[in-house]
């Protein structure tokens, strides 16, 4: 079973993974325009969260949308682009069974540089859920503002593509650690740029954890 690809009613996207809350409770997280389904509001009742099951190529119901959050920042510094996220809350079957698979990571160093904007023409690595490939890019620009949203920075897509459901994919530095959620490409798909946040802005003070790529089921 393939936990990366998930979806909710018709709206594909990627677990970009697991997060524990105040009490030690595992949560999913993703994107909140693919973790809403096809409202703008959560609806626990009809957010469902499924998974690709890629041995018998079928969907699994996963989860339930919880709480998230889509909110353009203010365009200061440290409040600039999009925050698109959301999280769910594993069904009891799941979460015993996903619980004892996950490993701690720590957030990428250049997270805590102050000066960002240096970070441009960094080498990150990422993993498209449609392609099932690894991706690797160069971040391009830092704080980029778009014609119509913001984000907090632009990435060229050197080798494979984004695709239409690859959002809530992590950005990675050169160590593995997390650096930014893929929100949206430049195209629907075979994007060639990558529009992301910083994953510091999503999480807070959460403490986040990673999934073996495929877990028994």
């Amino acid at each position: 079973m393939n936990f990366k690809r998930i979806c909710v009613g018709s709206k594909v996207g990627a677990l970009s993974g697991f997060v524990s809350n105040d009490n030690g409770m595992y949560l999913g997280l993703s994107a909140f325009h693919v973790l809403s389904g096809s409202n703008r509001e959560i609806d626990p009742f009809d957010d469902k969260v499924e998974v690709f099951n890629v041995e018998t190529r079928r969907w699994l119901q996963l989860g339930t949308t919880i709480d998230g959050r889509y909110y353009k920042g203010d365009g200061s510094f440290n409040n600039f682009g999009i925050l698109d996220y959301a999280y769910f809350e594993m069904f009891n079957s799941f979460y015993d069974r996903i619980k004892n698979n996950l490993i701690e990571v720590a957030l990428s160093h250049h997270l805590s540089i102050p000066n960002k904007p240096s970070l441009r023409n960094l080498s990150v690595f990422g993993y498209s859920v449609i392609d099932e490939r690894e991706i690797l890019g160069r971040i391009a620009n830092v704080f980029y503002q778009g014609n119509n949203n913001r984000f907090d920075l632009e990435i060229d897509v050197l080798e494979g593509h984004t695709h239409e459901g690859d959002s809530g994919i992590l950005w990675k530095d050169e160590y593995g650690k997390p650096l930014s959620m893929h929100i949206r490409g430049n195209s629907p798909n075979y994007s060639t740029k990558s529009y992301c946040t910083f994953f510091d802005r999503i999480i807070k003070e959460r403490t986040f954890y990673i999934y073996d790529g495929r877990l028994a089921t």
